[in-house]
Parts: structure tokens; sequence; C-alpha cells
């Protein structure tokens, strides 16, 4: 039952009125509270609701926090009644009844959609999927994973800019950025978007878009946790059906002509805006080889020009073919290990083969120290091509938050991944990789070669990505923040993931 937005803050005021508190309150109080505001929505400990919810999260450093109580539903006016309680009693008494916000829970960082002892909102049964009449766009309930699109797109011959990994959810994923197969010709995921529906702190439930809300539409894609709760997005569609790609896996010998084919790939004069690439170096029982993601998203495609001085070289493995994109996704989700402690960190560097030798092996240096100490410890250490047509597409569809556009030239990002599974060695493995992105960055500034900009789905918690977008985008971030959500509720109350002030 959807309960009209009147009878909501009258059922609010009456059961905060009737509370008894002296200041703040515990998060107990406040699920109880909540409980009685939306009742059958709200689970605590006992709760088997709970228990799937912390199950869900892709890290063990996530799955690992206990909330007090975790809210889930599909009624976007029952989040909103949440979401103006938490913002009202936060408000009210500072430090009462924090809270966190996830959709796919796939950031790893302790704390990134998760929150101990305060209250998470769990999205994830919002989750509906249009298409519309016209089959022009999708309208996703940010609840989804990737997946689910697919599921639905794939049999209509239709595609959009999902995320990569089918596992991967549809909320953080988008407001972080999102890099996708299709984003050579659709932008980002959040420069693809054409709409937002957003609950913001009061409760009141909006939309951003290149008409309504301009200035919150540009600053969503980007803002991470920091302006709402956004429960959906439009985007468009293109052609999909059969497209071409998999996995090719080369020796590691192979990487001073790998890395020039890289560089030559990644040239925005001449970039295939069908074709896209992943170059993910894994070290594996005490080597290294190369293991390639290619795709070409051009429909009824079998290969593509531009991989042909790759293909030549021998694989060890190849699952490249004809197949549909959720296939291929599900493929790559498949090679993506769940359950294990992980960490992500990221940064950016003007594209250069040199540059990619040069942090190879500082990368190869450190493996070396974490698999002597951490033995069973996997590193992956991947390239990936972010040339002007994928950067410039975000000044074109309205502007973001991000701090990056084709002004910055070609550009390659490094996605850094680890997985382990004693929380034992956290520290160790947090201190070697901040001490490699040290000296990586020290090198691309010596360079010459080093951009600022951080993409936020690979950051670490203490790289503190959003300085990365620049003072003036941090500026507009905090100026709008102050314009839709003047209490600051979502800096003060929500206090994980990346915060503006960081």
């Amino acid at each position: 039952m959807i309960v009209p937005l009147h009878f909501s803050r009258l059922i609010l005021g009456l059961v905060v009125l009737s509370s008894i508190s002296n200041g703040r309150r515990t998060s107990l109080e406040c699920c109880a509270i909540l409980a009685k505001i939306i009742p059958g929505n709200v689970f605590l400990s006992t709760s088997s609701v709970y228990g799937t919810s912390l199950a869900s999260y892709w890290s063990q450093q996530e799955q690992a926090l206990q909330p007090a109580c975790i809210v889930r539903t599909g009624n976007i006016n029952t989040i909103a009644t949440a979401v103006r309680f938490l913002g009202n009693e936060n408000h009210q008494n500072p430090g009462s009844c924090p809270f966190a916000v996830r959709s796919g829970g796939h950031t790893p960082f302790a704390g990134s959609a998760n929150i101990q002892a305060g209250i998470t909102i769990d999205l994830s049964l919002v989750n509906d999927i249009v298409v519309s009449e016209g089959r022009s766009r999708i309208r996703l309930g940010v609840g989804n994973r990737w997946g689910a699109v697919n599921d639905v797109l794939d049999p209509l011959n239709l595609a959009t800019a999902t995320g990569r990994i089918s596992g991967v959810g549809v909320g953080g994923f988008t407001s972080g950025g999102g890099m996708s197969f299709y984003s050579p010709r659709l932008g980002l995921t959040c420069d693809a978007v054409l709409n937002f529906d957003v609950i913001l702190s009061s409760g009141e439930i909006v939309q951003a878009n290149s008409r309504v809300n301009p200035d919150l539409f540009r600053a969503l894609k980007g803002a991470s946790n920091n302006l709402g709760i956004i429960t959906h997005i439009d985007l468009p569609l293109v052609e999909g059906g059969f497209i071409w790609g998999g996995f090719y896996a080369i020796e590691m010998s192979n990487r001073p002509q790998v890395f020039s084919f890289f560089e030559e790939l990644n040239n925005s004069t001449t970039y295939d805006p069908y074709v896209s690439v992943i170059n993910t170096n894994v070290f594996s029982n005490g080597s290294w080889y190369i293991l390639f993601h290619l795709v070409n998203t051009r429909p009824g495609a079998i290969s593509s020009p531009v991989f042909a001085s790759l293909l030549a070289i021998p694989p060890l493995f190849s699952t490249l073919r004809q197949a549909t994109h959720g296939n291929l996704t599900d493929e790559f989700n498949a090679g993506t290990p769940v359950n294990s402690r992980a960490l992500l960190a990221t940064m950016t560097f003007s594209n250069s083969a040199t540059f990619m030798e040069t942090f190879f092996q500082l990368a190869n240096t450190t493996s070396a120290s974490m698999t002597s100490k951490v033995p069973g410890l996997a590193f992956t250490l991947s390239f990936q091509p972010w040339p002007q047509t994928i950067t410039g597409r975000g000044r074109v569809n309205g502007g973001n938050a991000l701090g990056i556009d084709a002004t910055d030239g070609d550009l390659t990002n490094i996605d850094l991944t680890l997985y382990w599974n004693d929380a034992t060695d956290d520290g160790f493995i947090y201190a070697e990789t901040e001490k490699l992105f040290d000296a990586g960055v020290k090198k691309a500034k010596d360079m010459g070669l080093w951009n600022r900009y951080l993409y936020l789905n690979y950051a670490d918690k203490w790289q503190k990505p959003i300085r990365g977008y620049g003072l003036n985008n941090v500026r507009m971030l905090r100026r709008i923040g102050r314009k839709y959500d003047p209490r600051q509720i979502f800096q003060n109350a929500v206090v994980g993931g990346f915060k503006l002030a960081d």
C-alpha cells in the first residue's frame, strides 16, 4: 500500500512526539520508531532478511558490519518516509540515527554502503525495469544488478550503458561514473543518464534532468551518496543482439608489444567507438600473465581490425566469440571472487606505453612483497583506455561533476584489485598498496603524465576521489548540496562512502 505523503507526515509527527527521549536517540530507538512508522519494512538482526541482506555485499569487510536494523522495501514513498524521519532526528539531535544507503553493495571497504550499529537502507527491492513504448529508453530501479537489466534487453536485441560485470548494482555504479562496453558510444553511464529520480533529505521526491533541476542533474553525475538517494535512472537504448568478445590470455613476455598496442588503440583520432578493451595483468602462483577482455559492440561483428596485431600473438586460452551482451558480462562476473576481503585502488595518467611499463615494474615489486607475506593473495593490475571519445560525452550531455573532459586528452585508468581472506593481513596490504600508488603518482608527475582524476568506483577510502574532481567541481557539489540538502543530512548522518568534506 502506498501511504499518501501528507498522511505519512502525520504518522511520523505523532510517533516522534509520543516517544520519550532526552537528547540523542540510540540507533535501536530509531529502529523502534521506524518500525512503527513503516511497519513490516524494518528488520533486526534476528530476521532472515537481515542476514540475507548482509550476505549479499561483495566483500567480507562490508558483510562484517552489523547495523542496528535494515530498512528494506521497494516502495519509494516508504523509503522517503524513513529518510524524512532520519533526517529530522539527526538535525534535531546531531549524531542520532546515522544511516547508510546501498544498492548492489559492490564497493569493498568497510562503511562504504553499510554501517556499524546504525540504520542501513537496502534498495535491492527497488528493482523495476520498464522499456519505453517506443523502445528508445529504459527506466531502472537502482536496486537492480546489471545482469537483470541485460536479461530484459538481450531478448529485445537492445542494449544500454550497463556495467561490464553482471553482479554489480545500478545505483552506486552510476552515481560514481560508470564504465561500460558501450561507453565509447554513449559516454560514462552517468553521462548517458536521461533522468534521475531522487529522494532528498526532506523526504521530497524530485526529478533531475536537462529541463527540471538541471543543476542537480549535473551534480549527481559523480556525487555518489552526497546529495540524496537516487531511486531510478532512465538510460537511452541502442541496437544490441549478438556482439563479439571474450577473454584472450597471452604470455607476459609479450608485454612490450601489448603496451604498444594499447597506446596505439587509445587514440581518440582513430578510436573505434564500438570497441572496448581491458588489459589485465594477473599475478598468480608466483608469475604473471596477460588477460585481455575484448569487445566489439557492433551488432553481428566478428572481431575488429584494430585487434589484428594483438590476435596475432598466440593465446594461452581464448573465449572470443559472438554472444549477447549479457553473456559477456556474466562471463566477467564469473571470474570475480565473492565473499573475500577485497581492495580496489586507482589512478589516472595520460596515454603512454612507457608509463604502463613503469607502473607495472612498481606493481611487480609490490606483488612479490605482498605474496611473500600473504601467500593466498590474488593480485590483478588493469589498464583501461579513457580516450576523449568517452570523456568528451559529459559536456555534451549536460555536464558532470567529474572534472575530466576532452581537454584532458586521451587518458588511461589503472585499477588494482586485491583479494585475500585473513583480516589480520589488512594493515600490511593497505600500507603496501598506498606505498605503490604514492610511488606511481610521483613517477607520473615526474614524467608529466599524471592526471588528478580518480575514478570513484575503483578508489579506496584513503584516496579521497572527490578531491580529484578539482576545486571548482568540489565547490559546485557543496553549493548544490546546500541547496537541495540545506541541513546537510547526507554529509552528517550518512557517514560512509566518500564525502564532500574529505
